[in-house]
């Protein structure tokens, strides 16, 4: 087995990998008690279901993302010679709480990860300065380090994540891998896979037999060796992340095969496995859960309940970097299928796989089009191809709350990982344009429905008064408790509202207060007042 990485992708991939799983971060001590790392017991409820369940034991967590780039603008070329964007993983406060030598160790991870990404950027640019010629008026060589998180299964057992790298540094062809980490929800420390694998020659024995099947046409010419000696010794550490139904263990580039063979990946479902699997982290798992799937990557589950494995892969194409979608494909088991559509305008997709309560699989594709305006496309995933599309004018909530003002700005963005419980938003004008959002479950059809009755604000609006005027202050229940007398200068800060009749919003002293809309249309009234005559500095995106 060799590792014939070249020599300048091997030293970015040990630097970004420092923090991964090729070399693992040192985890916190467990120094303290976490008392608070259990859900509220409900065992002794009658009546429990599958959803209750959900909502208890699924994490909750976002992404925090930044970019950088270099460009270039000359009378021949205009456009980047060199970009770099990342994304780490961080627990939304109340888990943070719940569970904090697991936030610990995230957020460990995350300010590792983000200094090496910088660190290999810098290289990275520094290449293509050297490498940019401003009178080549063909020159298309862009520099780009791209490193994302996917989480696979986030439980109060296991949190498994899996950071996709890509980078093209020159050459004939660029680079892509995944390090998947995975890590006990309670401690915060990184699971092993000999913790996992109770018979290790077994194993392998059979991922080689499934690598065999799966890669049939690729086998004589291009794998080398499987005995995985150096696995087994644990010379090289076996790549792998913990699913809610099995493990996929995962052979990057170079590692067991020629480039031209891709990332070989092979699945190890509990079900089948059960006698070298150990039990513990797979007989209390959510019977529904979602997963965040990156581009060209295949995750095999049962899609039908009929005991066999499937492939799934949802890929989507842009014609460059700079233009909006223009194909997606779906690969079923195998067998394509294209989507095109000229009204599909996203610039941006992110592809959610959700095994719903109703034991049917679904892809959520959210995507980003003009004035970052979100819609939901939603596709059934069946065994022989993909069911009727359906859109509906929804996005994925980006929970920009968990961070004070003091903080200052910070690009995060929310995630789907459970049917049951998605913060999900729309665009509204009825306090200045902002996204408001509630939450949501996956119905019966497959599509996001929801039993709540108002909509909290995603967007940060503090807004000074311009003008005295006579409002009532609420309770959280929306009952009037008082009068108050709104004077300029005054700041509010929207905090709820059901989208038609009324805007809630809190005073510095934490008081509710209700404004009455009077239009659901330009121009947007507060009773029967101008809201640009109310407050100043309120913003409408055209």
């Amino acid at each position: 087995m060799k590792r014939r990485l070249l020599a300048l992708f091997l030293a970015l991939i040990m630097m970004l990998s420092i923090f991964t799983a090729c070399g693992k971060v040192d985890t916190p001590s467990n120094s303290g008690t976490n008392t608070e790392n259990k859900t509220e017991d409900n065992t002794d409820d009658e009546g429990d279901d599958n959803e209750v369940q959900n909502e208890l034991s699924i994490l909750k967590l976002y992404k925090e993302k930044g970019n950088d780039g270099e460009y270039k603008y000359t009378e021949t070329y205009s456009g980047y010679i060199a970009y770099m964007e990342y994304e780490v993983l961080h627990l939304m406060p109340e888990d943070a709480e719940k569970y904090p030598l697991l936030n610990e160790t995230l957020n460990n991870l995350a300010d590792g990860v983000i200094a090496n990404v910088k660190t290999i950027f810098a290289d990275a640019k520094e290449a293509a300065l050297n490498d940019f010629d401003p009178d080549n008026t063909d020159y298309s060589m862009v520099y780009n380090i791209k490193e994302d998180y996917n989480v696979r299964r986030a439980d109060e057992t296991v949190l498994s994540i899996a950071q996709q790298y890509e980078s093209f540094t020159g050459g004939a062809h660029g680079y892509y891998a995944t390090y998947p980490d995975n890590y006990d929800t309670k401690t915060g420390k990184l699971i092993d896979f000999k913790d996992v694998v109770t018979d290790i020659d077994k194993a392998y024995e059979r991922i080689g037999e499934a690598i065999k099947e799966k890669y049939a046409d690729s086998i004589d010419m291009f794998l080398n060796d499987l005995s995985f000696t150096e696995y087994k010794n644990n010379e090289y550490p076996q790549l792998f992340t913990i699913d809610y139904d099995g493990i996929t263990v995962i052979y990057n580039p170079y590692d067991i095969a020629a480039y031209a063979v891709g990332q070989v990946t092979v699945k190890l479902s509990y079900e089948e496995n059960k006698d070298i699997l150990d039990e513990k982290y797979f007989t209390d798992v959510p019977a529904s859960y979602a997963i965040q799937l990156s581009p060209y990557e295949e995750y095999t589950m049962d899609i039908d309940g009929d005991g066999e494995l499937d492939t799934v892969r949802i890929s989507t194409f842009f014609p460059t970097i700079y233009d909006n979608v223009d194909t997606i494909t779906f690969v079923i088991n195998g067998q394509p299928t294209d989507v095109k559509d000229e009204e599909l305008y996203a610039f941006q997709i992110s592809t959610f796989l959700i095994k719903a309560p109703s034991g049917k699989v679904y892809a959520y594709l959210e995507c980003i089009g003009m004035n970052d305006y979100a819609t939901l496309n939603v596709f059934e995933i069946k065994k022989d191809g993909i069911g009727k599309r359906a859109e509906v004018d929804l996005g994925i909530s980006d929970p920009s709350y968990v961070y004070d003002v003091s903080d200052g700005y910070k690009w995060i963005q929310g995630i789907i990982l459970n049917p049951n419980d998605m913060r999900l938003e729309h665009r509204t004008d009825v306090f200045g344009t902002s996204h408001i959002s509630k939450k949501y479950k996956v119905g019966e059809d497959g599509l996001p429905v929801t039993d709540d009755e108002v909509y909290l604000f995603d967007s940060r609006l503090d807004y000074t008064a311009k003008k005295e005027m006579k409002i009532k202050v609420v309770d959280e229940q929306g009952n009037e408790t008082g009068d108050y007398d709104l004077k300029a200068g005054d700041h509010v800060y929207a905090y709820r509202t059901d989208g038609e009749t009324f805007v809630d919003a809190k005073l510095a002293d934490g008081r509710i207060v209700r404004f009455n809309l009077t239009t659901k249309e330009w121009p947007y009234l507060i009773d029967g007042i101008d809201i640009e005559e109310i407050f100043e500095d309120v913003i409408f995106a055209g």
